[in-house]
């Protein structure tokens, strides 16, 4: 299985128009991505290209388009940069060596440095004379990021490196460049990190959902399942209905039972009390963020019956058809009027950029973010933390739904840290 797009650290190259982004996306990936051409705003839609990169491992490269676009499209397709940048994990500023600096590179290159992660600056035409405004200017960021690297290693500019896109030079310092920055990027763990261990048994409880790919089981499972296997666990892998009778028949009994979050409610009325359980969407709530980020959300569900009206923000990322079974518009919405009895108002999105939350919300409830990688996941959480709304992920919900809380997380080993301490989430969404 190829890695998942959600899993891969995503290079961003951004700039100003016509700065040789798309010719140097093309030179790093060794094949034609991007059209190139002379004229400003032949990058329109990000591009993006899947690779394995030496010690990165894999990842997705990112052209986009100049942030300096004036055309008629232009505030649109800034508007699609921005949100790449989000989930950006390095970022190539790319600029024009040939030519003296914009004051919006100037600018541009500032908002970058306050996203709080690592860039690289690669100066393109390195065959053409350099101008001496830009130099100067570099140079001068050469200081910065040397005063940098010791206060704030992820606001730092990282290197500076001059490239020739048509003869090919500073194209293999620059891929070093980009790799040395292994050790300072933040890694997703595994869905199972510090909960089994080898020889371990588990238990999977997979109902086929209606939304799924046929063929297929959901993401999340697969990577639980895969994790299980690597870690050389032995995996039972049953639907609901078989629960029951294949849980009996086990002389010995899982360390860990994961089920679907929409079959919490029954998995648990057929395992006995002490049989640590959890869903796959709390997994990976835990995989591609902390449970301390959603400590607000749990304690709002417990208030929701106060309230006349809930008005619910849910964010589902995945493109699937809306059915009549659908989590996101159906099924939460419901179980939330069941449990408190209060109507719910529910405004569905794919993702913030859809809605900004600047309405007023009583609670957000957002997917299990496989398709996201960490750092897109951690800027949505961290918006919906700056406009004071509340969020859980659909797994919190639902166990909270089927009274399974604390028990689908206690198992976790940062449930005291949750349950006793405070926690501030740092606030990484910005905007170019």
């Amino acid at each position: 299985m190829r890695t998942p797009r959600g899993e891969r650290l995503h290079i961003v190259f951004t700039g100003i128009c016509n700065a040789g982004k798309s010719s140097l996306v093309n030179a790093i990936a060794g094949r034609t991505l991007s059209i190139v051409a002379d004229h400003p705003g032949t990058t329109t839609d990000p591009v993006e290209k899947s690779m394995e990169f030496s010690a990165l491992g894999p990842v997705v490269l990112v052209d986009t388009a100049g942030l300096d676009d004036a055309s008629v499209l232009g505030s649109l397709r800034t508007a699609r940069t921005n949100d790449v940048l989000q989930k950006a994990d390095i970022i190539i500023f790319v600029t024009p060596g040939n030519r003296a600096p914009l004051q919006c590179e100037q600018t541009i290159l500032q908002k970058l440095q306050q996203r709080e992660k690592p860039i690289i600056v690669a100066v393109t035409f390195s065959e053409a004379p350099s101008n001496k405004e830009k130099v100067t200017w570099l140079e001068e960021y050469k200081k910065l990021a040397a005063s940098q690297d010791t206060q704030n290693k992820h606001r730092a500019v990282r290197g500076i490196y001059y490239v020739s896109n048509t003869e090919n030079t500073g194209i293999e310092s620059l891929k070093r460049g980009i790799a040395s920055l292994a050790d300072t990027i933040e890694k997703e763990i595994t869905p199972l990190e510090g909960l089994v261990n080898e020889g371990d048994s588990i238990m999977l409880v997979t109902p086929i959902d209606s939304a799924a790919p046929k063929g297929r089981l959901i993401l999340p499972e697969t990577e639980v399942l895969r994790d299980a296997l690597d870690r050389n666990c032995t995996v039972i892998t049953v639907q609901p209905a078989q629960l029951g009778a294949a849980y009996a028949n086990l002389m010995q009994k899982p360390k860990l039972v994961v089920t679907d979050s929409q079959a919490f409610s029954y998995t648990a009325s057929v395992l006995p009390l002490h049989q640590a359980l959890t869903s796959f969407s709390i997994l990976f709530a835990r995989k591609k963020g902390e449970l301390a980020w959603f400590r607000d959300g749990i304690a709002m569900l417990d208030r929701l019956n106060k309230l006349n009206t809930i008005n619910l923000l849910a964010i589902e990322a995945c493109t699937h058809n809306r059915t009549h079974e659908d989590i996101a518009t159906v099924k939460i919405p419901a179980m939330l009027h069941a449990k408190t009895g209060v109507p719910v108002s529910v405004t569905a999105i794919r993702s913030l950029s859809d809605k900004p939350p600047n309405e007023f919300f009583d609670i957000a409830v957002i997917c299990g973010s496989c398709m996201a990688t960490r750092t897109l996941f951690k800027a949505q959480i961290a918006a919906l933390h700056e406009a004071g709304i509340p969020v859980v992920n659909f797994g919190l919900a639902l166990a909270w739904g089927s009274g399974l809380m604390p028990r689908a997380i206690e198992l976790f080993p940062e449930y005291s840290i949750l349950r006793e301490s405070s926690y501030t989430f740092i606030n990484t969404a910005q905007s170019v």
